[in-house]
């Protein structure tokens, strides 16, 4: 698909670069009210137009009052490029060269000029298969009224669609074949190839208009009308345009192709014959008008990936395009006034971040996200819903530390994703899951079993269930970079069998563990500290501090039970902590809980 608009930094960055290699600066953002292409204006009647007060006639035109605007007229190619970039144009003007082929368009037909247009020309456009500037017609003015009334139509649609064009094809295709594909308007339309035209013809005097448009208020057609009788009022025609486009008028000289009927809406009769002006932004002939539906990239979302939408019946796909207007498809007619509701098949690990509806009128309701739905209220014209995605994964690794060996097999939901093997001492490879909680469950082995968890960053990590295999943390989206790293230690979490009880007593006993600081930094003093009861006798012996089957250190319980250990050199990272009471001849042994500890590498 040619894709209707790109993003903006594009077009501004190849602007630069021009500026740079020239032999002067890159012009300035201007902002002014018209945009027109220099070349492309020799005659200087669309600047006129555009820049003679409202109530002032047009020099040279008595009967035409001008647009009272301000206008820029692009006088290089590179300045052409930057004054595409400025949002503020509320219309982009190519006008009427003479007869002289199709030199004077080629700075709007390089790839970069492309993207440029699309990207800024969102809003209403009227397309004229003739040279308007260079016909005055009927009472010498119909050519320059025409310029008036499709200028201001594609300025006044600005604040409801955005920026708009008008765009007189001249005499470009004047010997054109039938079908002959018209590269300047493809940045217009929703597929390459969508316009094409036929020149060739005969000097045409009779045209019809065929829809209300203000774009050619005060003009006429029929016998007689003001939009006939210029000489050679057609010089080509289009056999096929997108879509989103409404023939607005048509020649029905006998000698032409026949390939549109309409009624004529000045003299009510039926006609047909071949359409030379298009409009965007006018409802077409039966109260339809257009939806169109854009889809922006947000973080994660590759440029060009499809995207499956519904609108009314119709179902169609939208590659996503980069900020601010993603790339637009033209998806179904709908009739005037009608509910129409436009929805998003959201693939997995995408969400929808927002919807947009132009005109804000349009909008009936409150986009429903979750479910990539929203409800619109057809408006005349194009009624224009952007989508904006963002990937919502993230990545996790999964390590397994401890005093084991061996690998381990690990399952992550949602998604029931793995299984993951992850031998001890070692990593998994990244792991995409869906952002937000995720749920790591360590299948049993034949070695020892989970004993703890822990994550970096340390806020990531939720409950922790031994007991179930289980470790529950948060991913939050992103690349590797943001990922979440999961430890899971192993090892004995009552009393390891490596540290053989001392006692024989029966007395039960209980022995509680705190560690000081739990986030050290590396070579900071933690301080542990046991303490064990008993009923009716004391606790005597020795309290070992084990992390997994690794002894630490021990400690001997005081008149209060109290045993303390104190080291500085754990190394930087997680560490589970227990504390192991060996028992005596009247007090039974008994272990901690498991105390987390983490070093800080700075």
């Amino acid at each position: 698909m040619v894709f209707e608009r790109l993003f903006r930094r594009t077009v501004i960055c190849f602007a630069l670069i021009s500026g740079a290699v020239g032999a002067s600066i890159t012009p300035a953002l201007a902002t002014a009210d018209v945009l027109i292409l220099g070349p492309t204006a020799t005659s200087g009647i669309e600047n006129s137009v555009v820049t003679t007060g409202t109530s002032t006639p047009v020099p040279g035109y008595a009967s035409v009052n001008g647009l009272g605007l301000t206008a820029h007229v692009a006088s290089t190619s590179a300045d052409w490029l930057t004054q595409l970039a400025d949002p503020n144009y509320k219309a982009i003007v190519l006008g009427d060269p003479t007869c002289s082929g199709a030199g004077p368009t080629a700075w709007a037909e390089t790839p970069a000029a492309q993207t440029a247009l699309a990207t800024r020309v969102r809003g209403d456009v009227v397309l004229i298969g003739t040279d308007l500037s260079y016909h005055t017609g009927v009472n010498g003015t119909s050519g320059v009224q025409l310029w008036a009334s499709s200028i201001r139509f594609a300025v006044a649609g600005y604040a409801a669609h955005g920026t708009g064009a008008v765009i007189s094809l001249s005499c470009y295709y004047l010997s054109a074949a039938a079908s002959t594909p018209v590269p300047l308007l493809d940045a217009l339309g929703a597929t390459p190839g969508a316009f094409s035209v036929q020149g060739g013809l005969p000097c045409l005097g009779n045209v019809s208009i065929i829809a209300s448009s203000p774009a050619l208020t005060g003009l006429t057609g029929g016998s007689g009308g003001t939009l006939s009788a210029w000489g050679c009022s057609v010089h080509e025609g289009f056999n096929t345009w997108d879509p989103s486009f409404t023939p607005l008028a048509i020649a029905t000289d006998p000698a032409v192709p026949h390939t549109i009927s309409g009624t004529d809406v000045d003299t009510g009769e039926a006609v047909s014959g071949f359409p030379y002006i298009l409009a965007r932004g006018v409802t077409p002939a039966g109260g339809k008008a257009v939806i169109k539906v854009c889809k922006v990239a947000g973080p994660g979302i590759a440029v060009g990936a499809p995207f499956t939408f519904g609108a009314g019946s119709a179902s169609f796909s939208v590659p996503a395009g980069p900020p601010p207007g993603g790339y637009c498809v033209v998806g179904t007619t709908a009739a005037v006034g009608a509910t129409a509701t436009v929805s998003e098949t959201i693939p997995s690990g995408t969400a929808v971040s927002s919807i947009t509806v132009a005109p804000p009128s349009a909008l009936s309701g409150t986009p429903n996200l979750a479910a990539g739905t929203v409800n619109v209220t057809v408006a005349g014209g194009v009624t224009e819903v952007t989508y904006t995605d963002y990937k919502n994964t993230g990545y996790l690794e999964i390590c397994k530390t401890g005093d084991v060996k061996g690998n381990y097999t690990f399952h992550v939901d949602p998604g029931k994703l793995g299984p993951f093997t992850v031998p001890a001492g070692a990593c998994s490879p990244a792991i995409e899951v869906t952002a937000g909680t995720v749920l790591i469950s360590e299948a049993a082995g034949a070695g020892p079993s989970m004993s703890g968890c822990s994550t970096i960053p340390p806020a990531m990590q939720g409950p922790c269930n031994p007991a179930a295999g289980t470790s529950t943390v948060t991913v939050m989206p992103g690349d590797i970079s943001a990922q979440t790293i999961a430890m899971v230690r192993n090892g004995p979490r009552g009393i390891p069998t490596s540290i053989p009880s001392r006692g024989t007593g029966s007395i039960p006993s209980t022995t509680a563990l705190e560690c000081v600081p739990e986030k050290p930094r590396a070579g900071e003093t933690v301080t542990c500290t046991a303490r064990v009861s008993a009923r009716s006798a004391k606790p005597t012996g020795e309290v070992d501090f084990l992390e997994g089957r690794t002894k630490l250190g021990h400690g001997h319980p005081d008149a209060e039970g109290v045993a303390v250990f104190t080291t500085a050199v754990l190394p930087p990272g997680p560490h589970a902590i227990v504390a192991v009471y060996g028992g005596n001849g009247d007090v039974a042994p008994s272990s901690s809980g498991q105390v987390n500890v983490r070093v800080a590498v700075h």
